[in-house]
C-alpha cells in the first residue's frame, strides 16, 4: 500500500506569522501593476513548517499561483498552486515516496462537509503507471514515485489543480503514515500532519529586507549524491517566527 518573518503580516483577518519564500512576480501577469510584486507564501500562526511524520520530514520552501507550469495548462475553472518542498529521510534506510503522499486543500468542504482536496498533477488513474502525461519538468518536479535514500533529502515542486477562486488564505498541504500490522493484518494511521499557509503578494525589496534582518539563507537542496544539508535557522528579536527563501523561479 502507498505509504505513503522577524514580521508580522496582517491581512484579511489573519495574523501570520512567518514568510517562507518567493514565488512568481505578479508583474509577469499584470505587466501594468505600478509597483513590482512577488507572491510569497506565510504560513499560518497555528501551524509549524518543519513537520515530522514517522517516515520522513518535510517542510514548505516556496509556494505560488500560475497559470501553466511548463506548459502544462489546469482545466476550466481551475489555476495552478505549485509548492516547492524538501523532504529529507533522517532514517538509515531508503523510504519510497509518491504523489499521493502530500495532498493540497483549500480551506472548502462539499455538501457532505467533507475537505475538498486534490493530489499533484502527476497523479492521474486515467495515465499510465509512471504518469509521464502530467510530469513535466525532469528538473523541479517531484515525479509520481521516487526514492530517498537514508541520510538524504530531496526538495521539488508539487503541483496541484486548484479552482480559481479559491480562498489564498487557506491552504495546506498535508500528509498521513499508514503502518501494517502483518500480525493483525491491519492499517494503522498516524496524522495527518498539515502545513497551512496563505499566498500574499509584496514587494521584492520588503522580502530582501525581512531575509537581511533575519539573516536566513536559502533553504538547500540535496541531490542524492551528499549527505543532507544543514538548514539555517535565527530567532529574531521579541518574535520567534523564521524566513526561508529560494531563488526566484
Amino acid at each position: 500500500m502507498k505509504k505513503k518573518c522577524r514580521y508580522i503580516l496582517l491581512i484579511m483577518g489573519f495574523l501570520l506569522t512567518t514568510i517562507t519564500g518567493c514565488g512568481k512576480k505578479a508583474s509577469e501577469v499584470a505587466e501594468t501593476a505600478s509597483t513590482e510584486l512577488v507572491q510569497t507564501a506565510v504560513i499560518s500562526p497555528n501551524s509549524v513548517n518543519l513537520q515530522k511524520t514517522i517516515f520522513f520530514t518535510f517542510e514548505l520552501n516556496t509556494a505560488y499561483f500560475a497559470n501553466e507550469y511548463h506548459g502544462y495548462k489546469p482545466s476550466a475553472g481551475y489555476r495552478l498552486l505549485v509548492a516547492n518542498i524538501t523532504v529529507s529521510n533522517e532514517s538509515l534506510s531508503s523510504v519510497t515516496m509518491y504523489d499521493t503522499d502530500f495532498q493540497c486543500q483549500w480551506g472548502e468542504t462539499d455538501q457532505e462537509g467533507k475537505k475538498l482536496f486534490a493530489f499533484p498533477i502527476t497523479y492521474d488513474k486515467e495515465k499510465d503507471a509512471d504518469k509521464e502525461g502530467a510530469y513535466v519538468s525532469e528538473e523541479e518536479q517531484l515525479p509520481g514515485t521516487y526514492d530517498i535514500e537514508g541520510q538524504y533529502q530531496r526538495s521539488g515542486d508539487l503541483v496541484y489543480e486548484v479552482p480559481e477562486n479559491c480562498d489564498p488564505t487557506a491552504l495546506s498541504i498535508s500528509t498521513k503514515d499508514m503502518v501494517y500490522d502483518s500480525e493483525t493484518g491491519e492499517y494503522t494511521e498516524y496524522g495527518p500532519y498539515f502545513i497551512s499557509f496563505s499566498i500574499v503578494e509584496m514587494e521584492q525589496g520588503e522580502i530582501d529586507r525581512i531575509i537581511a534582518e533575519n539573516e536566513r539563507g536559502p533553504v538547500t537542496e540535496d541531490t542524492g549524491n551528499s549527505s543532507s544539508t544543514e538548514s539555517i535557522s535565527n530567532e529574531v528579536n521579541d518574535d520567534s517566527a523564521n524566513i526561508s527563501s529560494t531563488a526566484e523561479k
